[in-house]
C-alpha cells in the first residue's frame, strides 16, 4: 500500500524508492542494449509477423487468451503449447500476444529465431525486464538505479539476472503497481534458444518462481516436443504447475488452410488483374493436399505465388501444382512433413540460374557463420564481390523464405525450417551450403588476400574492397579486415570443414602479413579458435598450418611470457605467424598481435607437432 508519493519518491510499507537518480535513464539504456529488441512481438525486424488468418484457430486463440486473462478453468500459471515443425505455433503465439497487448495484459514477449540470431539465452531476462519497465515506472526507476550501480548485472548468470532484474524489483513495487499481477509473458520457440542446458534452465527458473510466488506472472511457452524440454516439463517440481496441450499435425486443419488459400489467392489475383475464376477449386484442393496440415507450407507458397519479381501468379501457381506429380507417397512420408517442404525448397532454387544459385548459397553460408554485427551486410557483400544493391537483389531471389530488412540492413528468415534444410546434406543435397560452395568461397578469399599481400609492405597498396577502390586508407583496411574475418569464420566454425585443396593453399598463405596490415585498423582484433580450426583441417596438413611450440622466453620470468603459455605457429616457413593466447580469451589466437621475433625471426629447435589431444587441452 502506497502511503506517500512526493517529489519523485515513493514510500511503501517498509520500503523507500527513489525514482529520480542523478543519471536517470542510463541504466535502462544499458538494459535495452543487452536485450533482444528484434525478438519482441512488435519489432519492425519481424514485420509483418506470422499471425493467424482472420477466422482461423479461433477456439484455440480464445482458450489461450482466456487463460492469460485469468478467466479460464485452467488455473495453472504456466502454459506449454507444443507441436511439430510447421503447425503454426508462432502464428498462434503472435496473435495471442497482440490480443493480450490490446487488453494491457501482455507483460513481455520473446520470439526466438535461430537463423535470425535471436536466440541468446543471456538476453532472455534482460528483455523481459526491459519490457516490464516500459509499462511500470516505479519498476523502471529501481532497475535504472540498480544497473547504474552495478552494470555487470545485465551480463550475470541467468539465476542472478532473474533475481536481481525481476524478483527483487518486483518485491518492492508490487504494492504500488497491482496491475503487474495480471501480466502474461509469451516465450515462443524455446527449442530455438541457443543451448539445451539454457532451455532447461529457463524452464527451471521460471517454474521455481511460480512455485515460490516470487513473480506474479503467467508464463506461456511454445516449442517443439524436444526430448530435453519434455523431460523438464514432466519433472515433478514443474508438472503440477503446468497446463499443457499439443498442437498436432492434423488433417482437421485442412478446412482452415483452404480458407486461407482462397482468401490470399483472391487478393493476389485482384492485385494482378487476374480473372476472377482463378484459382480453380481443383487448384486450391491440390494446394491443401500439398500443405498436408502445415501452415508454414501454406504461408511460404502464398509468398512464392505473389513474388513481385517472378513471372506472375498464374505461372507461379502452376509451378507449385507441378509438385504433386513428384511427391512419392511412401508410408514414411505420411508421418514426415519434411518431404513436401523439401520439394518446395528445391523448386525455388530450380527457378534460378546456376550462377545465382551459387551466389545465394554463399550468402546463406556467410550469414550462418558470421557472429559479428558490425555492418554485417556490407562485409558479406564485399567478400562476395557485390555492391549492397546487388546483395539486396540477390536476396530477392528467395523472397518466399527470407526478406532483406532495410531498417536493420540484415537478412531475416520467416521460419527456421529453411536454414535447417540448407544445413542438412541429406535434405538439401546439391544445395548444401557447407559443401562445394564453402570450398569455392574459401579459395576465392585466399586468392584475394594473396593479391593484397603480394603488393603490400606495411600498408595495403591495393584495395581489398569491391568494386571500386576507396580513397581512404582506413576503408581499405576495413575491407581487408572483412576478408580476413571471413576466412577465419569459414575455417573455424563447427560445420566448416577445410578441404585438402584449401588446406594446400593455406600452407603457403602469408599469415605473417596480417598483423602488419591490420596494425592501424581501428576495428580489431580478430581471433581464431585454434582447437576448432585444427580439427577442421585434414590431418596431413595440420603440422604445416597450425601447431604449438615450446616457449623460448619462459626463462625471462616475465608475466607476459609465462612458462605455461607456449606460443602457436600459424603457417609454414617464412610465412609463419607466432602468437600467444591472450589472458582474456584462452581459446583464441589474436591475429593482430605483432609477429614475435624468436631467435632472429625463426623458431628453432622445439618447433614440432604436439598432437590434437595436447592442443585441445590448451
Amino acid at each position: 500500500m502506497v502511503t506517500v508519493n512526493i517529489q519523485g519518491s515513493i514510500i511503501t510499507e517498509g520500503t523507500f524508492i527513489e525514482t529520480n537518480p542523478v543519471n536517470s535513464g542510463q541504466g535502462l539504456e544499458r538494459l535495452l542494449s543487452t536485450s533482444m529488441r528484434e525478438a519482441f512481438h512488435d519489432s519492425s525486424a519481424r514485420w509483418p509477423p506470422p499471425r493467424c488468418h482472420f477466422g482461423t484457430r479461433q477456439e484455440l486463440i480464445a482458450m489461450i487468451t482466456d487463460w492469460g486473462l485469468g478467466i479460464s478453468e485452467h488455473h495453472q500459471h504456466i502454459l506449454w503449447m507444443y507441436g511439430p515443425f510447421g503447425v503454426g505455433k508462432t502464428a498462434i503465439a503472435q496473435t495471442c500476444a497482440e490480443i493480450l497487448a490490446s487488453k494491457r495484459r501482455l507483460g513481455a514477449s520473446l520470439f526466438f529465431s535461430r537463423p535470425n540470431n535471436q536466440n541468446d539465452p543471456s538476453r532472455v531476462f534482460t528483455s523481459i525486464a526491459y519490457q516490464i519497465a516500459v509499462q511500470c515506472q516505479p519498476f523502471a526507476d529501481i532497475l535504472d538505479r540498480k544497473i547504474q550501480t552495478n552494470q555487470a548485472l545485465v551480463t550475470a548468470s541467468l539465476p542472478v539476472q532473474f533475481q536481481e532484474l525481476l524478483v527483487e524489483p518486483l518485491g518492492q513495487v508490487l504494492p504500488a503497481c497491482p496491475e503487474l499481477e495480471g501480466y502474461t509473458l509469451v516465450i515462443d520457440g524455446l527449442d530455438e534458444c541457443k543451448g539445451v542446458d539454457a532451455q532447461c534452465e529457463i524452464i527451471n527458473i521460471t517454474s521455481s518462481s511460480v512455485r515460490d510466488g516470487t513473480t506474479p506472472f503467467r508464463w506461456f511457452f511454445t516449442s517443439r516436443p524436444e526430448v530435453h524440454i519434455v523431460g523438464s516439463m514432466n519433472a515433478n517440481p514443474v508438472s503440477p504447475l503446468l497446463f499443457r496441450f499439443e498442437l498436432p499435425l492434423s488433417p482437421k486443419m485442412d478446412h482452415e488452410i483452404l480458407t486461407y488459400f482462397v482468401y490470399e489467392l483472391n487478393r493476389i489475383g485482384e492485385r494482378h488483374g487476374v480473372s476472377s475464376s482463378w484459382p480453380s477449386e481443383a487448384d486450391v484442393a491440390v494446394l491443401v493436399e500439398l500443405a498436408a496440415g502445415l501452415w508454414v507450407y501454406a504461408a511460404t507458397v502464398v509468398r512464392f505465388i505473389s513474388d513481385p519479381v517472378a513471372l506472375g501468379p498464374v505461372d507461379q501457381l502452376r509451378l507449385v501444382l507441378s509438385l504433386k506429380d513428384n511427391i512419392k507417397r511412401r508410408e514414411s512420408d505420411s508421418v514426415n512433413p519434411l518431404a513436401q517442404m523439401d520439394l518446395f525448397y528445391h523448386l525455388m532454387f530450380h527457378q534460378l540460374t546456376p550462377k545465382n544459385v551459387m551466389i545465394m548459397r554463399k550468402i546463406l553460408l556467410l550469414n550462418s557463420v558470421y557472429y559479428e554485427e558490425f555492418d554485417k551486410v556490407h562485409e558479406m557483400a564485399n567478400v562476395l564481390g557485390l555492391s549492397k544493391e546487388q546483395f539486396r537483389t540477390a536476396c530477392g531471389f528467395l523472397s518466399s523464405v527470407l526478406h532483406f530488412d532495410l531498417a536493420g540492413s540484415n537478412i531475416q528468415f520467416y521460419h527456421a525450417s529453411f536454414m535447417e534444410f540448407m544445413e542438412d546434406r541429406r535434405r538439401s543435397q546439391a544445395l548444401f551450403i557447407y559443401g562445394d560452395s564453402l570450398t569455392e568461397l574459401q579459395q576465392e578469399i585466399i586468392e584475394r588476400l594473396n593479391a593484397v599481400h603480394a603488393c603490400s609492405t606495411t600498408t595495403p597498396t591495393v584495395d581489398a574492397t569491391y568494386p571500386q577502390p576507396s580513397p581512404h586508407v582506413n576503408d581499405n583496411l576495413l575491407g581487408y579486415r572483412g576478408l580476413v574475418y571471413s576466412l577465419v569464420v569459414l575455417c573455424d566454425s563447427d560445420k566448416c570443414v577445410v578441404s585438402p585443396s584449401v588446406a594446400s593453399s593455406l600452407v603457403d598463405f602469408q599469415f605473417s602479413k596480417i598483423p602488419q596490415l591490420l596494425s592501424n585498423c581501428s576495428y580489431a582484433p580478430l581471433g581464431l579458435n585454434h582447437t576448432r580450426f585444427r580439427n577442421n583441417l585434414p590431418p596431413q596438413f595440420r603440422g604445416k598450418i597450425l601447431r604449438r611450440t615450446w616457449n623460448p622466453f619462459h626463462h625471462l620470468r616475465k608475466p607476459e611470457y609465462a612458462s605455461s603459455d607456449r606460443p602457436f605457429i600459424l603457417g609454414h616457413g617464412a610465412n609463419r605467424l607466432v602468437c600467444w593466447l591472450t589472458k582474456s580469451s584462452r581459446n583464441y589466437l589474436p591475429l593482430v598481435q605483432t609477429n614475435a621475433r624468436i631467435n632472429g625471426g625463426e623458431v628453432e629447435g622445439d618447433d614440432r607437432e604436439l598432437g590434437v589431444s595436447t592442443l585441445s587441452e590448451a
